[in-house]
């Protein structure tokens, strides 16, 4: 029973360990608070990327009251996506302020490794206003976001395809 007991531990403590060293691989999901949350995966091809997403509350003076789909309606926007910063690899691929300047109030992002890179999920506001949009890369470019609402996705949604010279 003595030697039952310690196999026992054991076994746990191997399994804890190794959650612990995958939980990248498997766990890649935030809540975004304000300032800098940031996550990392490695893609299908073992590619590291690193995702910094930068959030803050407009300020009194900023000039975009109302006019946002994404996350709020009527009101003003209480927190705002300022930037999304990607790193592959250590080289910086650029994000157009259009594949995430609409979305407002996010609560969580998350990473998912794809068949030829990966994706960016960030979902946000509350009930009427609730929506998950999606980024798409492949290989060091963005590919496409699509935005769908929360409680209508099949008739309330958004898509943009990007070819910002990648040849493709």
């Amino acid at each position: 029973m003595k030697y039952y007991h310690k196999l026992v531990i054991l076994i746990s403590f191997i399994v804890l360990l190794v959650l612990l060293l995958l939980q990248n691989y498997f766990i890649n999901a935030a809540q975004l608070n304000l300032g800098i949350t940031q996550l990392s995966v490695f893609t299908s091809q073992g590619a590291s990327v690193d995702v910094k997403v930068q959030t803050q509350k407009p300020s009194s003076s900023f000039p975009y009251k109302t006019g946002y789909r994404w996350g709020t309606e009527l009101d003003s926007p209480n927190i705002l996506i300022t930037s999304i910063d990607v790193t592959i690899e250590d080289e910086k691929v650029f994000v157009p302020v259009s594949a995430y300047c609409d979305l407002t109030n996010p609560r969580e992002f998350s990473l998912e490794k794809t068949k030829s890179g990966f994706c960016i999920i960030i979902e946000g506001g509350d009930a009427a206003t609730s929506y998950k949009a999606v980024i798409f890369f492949e290989n060091l470019y963005i590919k496409s976001r699509k935005v769908v609402h929360g409680k209508f996705p099949d008739t309330a949604w958004e898509e943009t395809k990007y070819s910002l010279n990648t040849g493709s």
